[in-house]
């Protein structure tokens, strides 16, 4: 079963449209507000009233105030919001098929421009 995503936005020449650090006033709201624009289209299964888009925009929000985040390093093992950002080997961003899901995560960790050391 192939699933229909859209049109994938946003364009990687476009660096406004990826994360910045350090997340400060309104630095990443272009980079939120053009991401999963492919999926508004779809509902949101927890509730009808939001897009999948919408969920998933809130979602990146939310990943500015992890510590993880703003210290640029590998989530602990017990958080799993980016686990969201994948789906059936699908980075949710960019709607890129891997062959696992983590080659996905590695490309959700350059979408929300996250490089551990």
């Amino acid at each position: 079963m192939v699933k229909e995503l859209g049109k994938p936005l946003p364009d990687p020449a476009r660096q406004e449209l990826f994360a910045q650090r350090p997340n400060i006033g309104t630095r990443n709201n272009e980079a939120v507000s053009q991401s999963f624009r492919h999926l508004d289209h779809i509902p949101f299964a927890k509730r009808k009233d939001l897009s999948k888009g919408e969920h998933l925009r809130t979602v990146f929000k939310g990943v500015f105030k992890h510590q993880f985040w703003i210290d640029n390093v590998a989530p602990p093992p017990d958080c799993h919001v980016l686990d969201e950002f994948v789906e059936e080997r699908t980075c949710m961003f960019c709607a890129h098929q891997f062959t696992d899901d983590a080659q996905a995560m590695a490309c959700v960790y350059l979408h929300i421009n996250l490089h551990p050391q």
